[in-house]
């Protein structure tokens, strides 16, 4: 009874038998004996086959709708519900760590034994649909449509992904007189872009650098530390008016690109020279700007300050939080009306026009009122600080976090209020007191928590010592990739796409995607998005991963590496190499100490 047993797709050995992929069936031979019928459980996922891989005891199988996984009789399926990220499998490989290549149509995956990593373009490959794929001792290749991409596998500690990252700000060129910017591409030339935000992108990297020297002593920290405290404190000496602070500062004969004509809400920039003429202050300044001097000021303060600079640091906290309380809880802009975000008054908080933001500004104004008095011991600073108690700003607190409607939800208000929470939880140790905000940072890390954000969780373990799914949060600083350029990603096409297990969405997300799988962002945005990219014209400035990695060591909630070999605790600076942005050439800062 002659058996056809082609056509024939694809064949492997598996428990010391051939094993034949037929289109939808997979058969046996075993010697002259065709075996249709070897499956005594379970079914492939669809009939559409395409590839086998034999591998200890599983033999794997390829379809559009899955993998289908052979083990001895029994079939089962690995689908997106399972954690396959593209569901439309072909190619199959062996990796190098008992791992499995997958190629797709959309991509490349790699399977682990408790992992799934997503891969694909523009960030890691030429093109999404995948032809083949070769593995090398610790590389990958994989053949697609547009070219070659390949994926190599380095050793690296933490502590040397922060050298990575501290190296790239430098090299890059994201420095500018102590402040830290994000790089464009104007016309062609990548430039720092002066931006509505240069303090507060500048404060993460003051905090980073105030925990790293906690952490290690290394005088070359606080050096950075100094260097960025410095630029906070030329953004209030700027302006005419003390305690009034600008966003950022443009320098007329050494600033490349063009000044930002967009100011708050759509509103046009509000830009003012100097007497000089040399410089231009960016106005209307925020409280985003607002909590993160005082954030990062007042932990430089505790943690690198010196003599002097304790010093410069009360007052700048004192100049600035005076100003606003003079102005009853909210900042004057030069031109004499209040800035468009700057409010912290109940006219604004307790009113309809403000009321989603009476719990974050709340938490902001009781963190800065507080902390000024905790450093300077002014009994104005207390005083202002009861004001807003008696008002219920305390009580406020406590369901700060929004969650509804996803769309009116700022995702910058969660760095905003960790910010806070940082900063009024060192200091105050009213238990009753305590006791609202540790209930709204509750109620925040909870919402929070299934994006695994580092920052959000080393705040809440430093704050409270409780669980705070540190493992995750580690993970998520292990994933970040080494390549600041904001390549686009797509990950809405996914088949996996489901809250994990443990997990609970508030906010609309559907899956916290990883960093390896989207482009560096500042180290609080949210995880939930799922595309994204500047089309690789746009150059993040990684220093929420320098934060939160010295902020884990600094609270003994990441331990520093065991090894001593410089090859795994620092990368190799000796090529020398300029990219990025060309070094400022205009005139100097103005020195304060």
């Amino acid at each position: 009874d002659p058996v056809k047993l082609g056509p024939i797709t694809s064949i492997a050995s598996y428990s010391g038998t051939l094993h034949v992929l037929r289109p939808g069936q997979l058969v046996q031979l075993s010697g002259k004996v065709v075996n249709e019928h070897l499956i005594d459980w379970g079914n492939l996922p669809s009939k559409n086959t395409g590839e086998l891989l034999s591998m200890g005891s599983r033999l794997f199988i390829s379809t559009d709708r899955g993998l289908g996984v052979l083990r001895g009789a029994s079939l089962q399926s690995i689908q997106g519900a399972d954690g396959l990220p593209v569901e439309e499998t072909r190619q199959l490989v062996q990796g190098f760590d008992r791992d499995v290549w997958i190629g797709t149509p959309r991509g490349a995956i790699r399977m682990l034994e408790e992992d799934w990593h997503y891969f694909g373009a523009d960030h890691w490959l030429p093109d999404n649909r995948v032809n083949d794929i070769a593995v090398a001792k610790n590389e990958v290749l994989v053949a697609t449509e547009g070219g070659i991409g390949m994926i190599r596998y380095e050793p690296f500690t933490l502590r040397k992904k922060a050298d990575h990252y501290e190296y790239w700000l430098e090299n890059w060129g994201h420095k500018r007189m102590g402040f830290i910017h994000t790089i464009r591409d104007y016309q062609g030339e990548w430039v720092r872009e002066i931006s509505d935000n240069d303090g507060a992108h500048t404060a993460t990297y003051l905090s980073a650098m105030s925990y790293k020297y906690a952490a290690t002593g290394e005088e070359t920290a606080r050096k950075e530390a100094v260097d960025a405290f410095q630029a906070m404190l030329w953004l209030e000496r700027i302006t005419p008016i003390d305690g009034l602070i600008a966003r950022s500062i443009w320098s007329r004969k050494g600033d490349k690109g063009a000044m930002g004509q967009r100011g708050s809400g759509g509103l046009p920039a509000k830009w003012n020279a100097t007497a000089d003429s040399l410089w231009y202050w960016k106005g209307d300044a925020s409280s985003d700007e607002i909590i993160a001097h005082f954030y990062s000021v007042s932990l430089f303060h505790d943690l690198a300050a010196d003599g002097k600079e304790k010093e410069l640091a009360k007052e700048h906290m004192r100049r600035i939080a005076g100003y606003i309380m003079e102005n009853n809880w909210v900042l004057i802009d030069a031109d004499g009306q209040p800035t468009r975000w700057g409010r912290w008054n109940p006219e604004y908080l307790l009113r309809p026009y403000g009321w989603s933001d009476r719990g974050v500004n709340g938490l902001e104004a009781l963190a800065f009122s507080y902390s000024t008095y905790a450093l300077t011991g002014e009994e104005r600073f207390k005083k202002g600080y009861q004001q807003l108690v008696d008002w219920g700003y305390a009580e406020n607190t406590i369901k700060q976090k929004n969650t509804f409607p996803p769309s009116q939800i700022a995702p910058w208000d969660d760095n905003l209020a960790f910010e806070a929470y940082n900063t009024l939880l060192r200091y105050e140790k009213d238990p009753i007191l305590r006791s609202f905000y540790l209930r709204s940072l509750e109620r925040t890390f909870e919402i929070k928590r299934m994006e695994k954000i580092p920052w959000f969780n080393f705040t809440y373990a430093a704050m409270t010592g409780n669980d705070a799914d540190l493992d995750a949060a580690v993970q998520h600083l292990r994933e970040w990739t080494l390549d600041a350029i904001e390549h686009n990603f797509r990950n809405s096409h996914r088949d996996d796409l489901f809250v994990e297990e443990g997990y609970t969405s508030y906010e609309g997300g559907v899956k916290a995607i990883s960093p390896r799988e989207a482009a560096v962002t500042r180290g609080a945005r949210r995880a939930i998005v799922l595309d994204g990219g500047q089309n690789s014209k746009r150059i993040m400035e990684p220093v929420g991963f320098i934060r939160d990695y010295w902020m884990g060591r600094h609270y003994g909630l990441i331990l520093a590496p065991e090894t001593s070999d410089p090859k795994l605790l620092e990368v190799d600076k000796s090529s020398g190499e300029k990219v990025g942005a060309a070094p400022y050439d205009g005139p100097d800062r103005p020195d304060f100490l």
